[in-house]
């Protein structure tokens, strides 16, 4: 309510952390109902699982309540999505069931082979878990926009077997064996998360098309010279017009 009569004009929300929501998700993992499985060890967690779930128990959806206050005073409301998924990582305990728990064979893969605990967006099934949580989140809620968290999670694709699979069939060298500063390695992975956009995009106009209204698109990324580092291809995203705002 600070941002009535402000010049503030979107509040930005975040509804993801991977896989994990904090809303209750038929896709996602709804932090609320993964608590009784976690070993939390961090405080903040453990008040943020139990504030939810205190909410959830009066019928009370924060993000939905903070949509409807921010329409009701003029303001967008976007929702953010924490593009990277990660697994397993301490001190949380976070991850004792989950995506990467249930598939862990969609992990990164350091160049020696060592499974990382983040989700490689070189599998499909990466794109597709993504994808239905943000439809799940539109057709929820009535939002303004998207907003992609790019910068939650780096990097996206490691040396995976399609990555690795692609590289070869394109330069007839194995990508393992390069410095990882190679231009090749890091447009070739670019053209996963762009075709990632691109998916997203062709959603949004399929749901807002349904709507009447139009949803829109943005993204967070990097300095414009580390962007490809990161498989960020923002200047063809832009030359694509697949973005609303960045």
């Amino acid at each position: 309510d600070h941002y009535r009569h402000s010049d503030v004009g979107k509040l930005i929300w975040a509804v993801s952390y991977g896989d994990k929501t904090n809303y209750p998700s038929k896709v996602g993992r709804c932090l609320t109902t993964a608590m009784a499985d976690l070993d939390v060890t961090v405080d903040s967690h453990r008040r943020q699982y139990e504030c939810l779930d205190i909410l959830n128990s009066k019928g009370l959806n924060p993000v939905k309540v903070a949509l409807e206050h921010s329409h009701d005073i003029g303001l967008k409301f976007d929702v953010m999505f924490r593009m990277g998924i990660a697994g397993d990582i301490p001190p949380s305990g976070l991850c004792k069931e989950g995506f990467l728990v249930n598939r862990p064979e969609l992990r990164m893969l350091a160049k020696d082979g060592t499974a990382l605990e983040l989700a490689s967006y070189a599998f499909p099934e990466v794109q597709q878990f993504q994808l239905s949580l943000i439809r799940e989140v539109v057709e929820k809620f009535d939002i303004d926009g998207i907003q992609l968290g790019w910068i939650r999670g780096p990097q996206f694709v490691g040396y995976e077997t399609p990555f690795v699979e692609d590289f070869k069939k394109e330069h007839g060298e194995d990508p393992r064996n390069l410095d990882v500063n190679d231009i090749r390695a890091q447009r070739l992975r670019a053209g996963y998360l762009t075709d990632f956009m691109r998916k997203v995009r062709h959603l949004l106009k399929e749901l807002s098309d349904r709507r009447g209204r139009k949803i829109e698109l943005a993204a967070w990324g990097f300095k414009a010279e580390t962007n490809l580092f990161y498989g960020l291809d923002i200047e063809t995203w832009l030359k694509e017009q697949l973005l609303d705002s960045l």
